[in-house]
């Protein structure tokens, strides 16, 4: 007994940060990593939909609507792609890594591993989807500033329906994920 109140003892002197709550969509949370990630992973990774292209837009925003897409697609078939599809889409991203060790550190920074890669890219593959057949897709080729203009009306009224809570604002770059202790 002595022994388990000297190691909780020793647990209480100390805090260990994980990462940084910056705001919740529903009930999902946007943390420093999710930030961080959102900006290294956006100027590798190629999306269909002109918003999610842009690379000067706000990428709090673009997590803030994948949160959204991803909640309103839920588990309906026609918005998952095939493993084939997210196969291709990781290999296009890898693809824009100078070498091997370069995408391993990318990995091991923000994801651990491309299993979590995988997760992220699905996550926003499903989304995407929703977006492109509620808005077609078929335009993008001819105006994709139209396109863009026809999205932000169509996802305000969405975001206002999904709560979203400013928690906390990013006071430094985003971290990587697993933060030393203080």
């Amino acid at each position: 007994m002595a022994l388990f109140l000297s190691l909780a003892m020793a647990g209480l002197g100390r805090a260990e940060v994980v990462d940084r709550v910056l705001e919740v969509v529903g009930d999902r949370a946007i943390t420093e990593t999710d930030l961080g990630f959102e900006i290294e992973l956006s100027a590798r990774d190629v999306s269909p939909l002109p918003p999610f292209e842009d690379p000067g837009g706000d990428p709090m925003r673009r997590l803030e609507d994948v949160r959204i897409l991803r909640l309103l697609a839920g588990d309906i078939a026609t918005f998952q792609p095939s493993a084939a599809e997210v196969d291709a889409r990781l290999a296009a991203l890898r693809a824009t890594f100078p070498d091997e060790q370069g995408y391993e550190s990318f990995l091991l920074r923000w994801v651990d591993d491309e299993a979590g890669l995988r997760e992220q890219i699905y996550g926003r593959m499903v989304a995407e989807r929703y977006a492109l057949r509620a808005l077609g897709a078929v335009e993008l080729v001819e105006d994709p500033a139209a396109w863009t203009a026809r999205y932000e009306a169509w996802m305000t009224p969405r975001r206002a329906a999904v709560p979203v809570r400013v928690v906390g604002a990013a006071a430094a770059p985003p971290p990587p994920k697993g933060l030393e202790s203080l």
